[in-house]
């Protein structure tokens, strides 16, 4: 594993989900992926990072927050956000 979180922003402003491609054409940031507080449950430990979200339109945009897990094992989750 490379230990990184790659977050990834669409640039366009209509909310539609875009090609993986395009979304690693639009990394604003790379995060620690152990940024965790300890606990004893290692799969439920709160883990968080800060980075700034570059200037954009209204509109609502895709973020995306990519990881690998294990040589080769890509894991990603995204939510839609609104930036008014």
């Amino acid at each position: 594993p490379n230990g990184m979180v790659q977050i990834n922003l669409s640039k366009s402003k209509d909310g539609k989900d875009i090609s993986q491609q395009e979304l690693l054409k639009n990394t604003i940031a790379r995060l620690p992926y152990k940024n965790c507080n300890s606990g004893s449950n290692e799969d439920r430990r709160p883990c968080g990072g800060c980075f700034k979200v570059p200037v954009r339109a209204k509109g609502t945009y895709l973020l995306q927050w990519r990881w690998m897990l294990n040589k080769n094992e890509w894991y990603t989750s995204c939510a839609d956000i609104q930036i008014k």
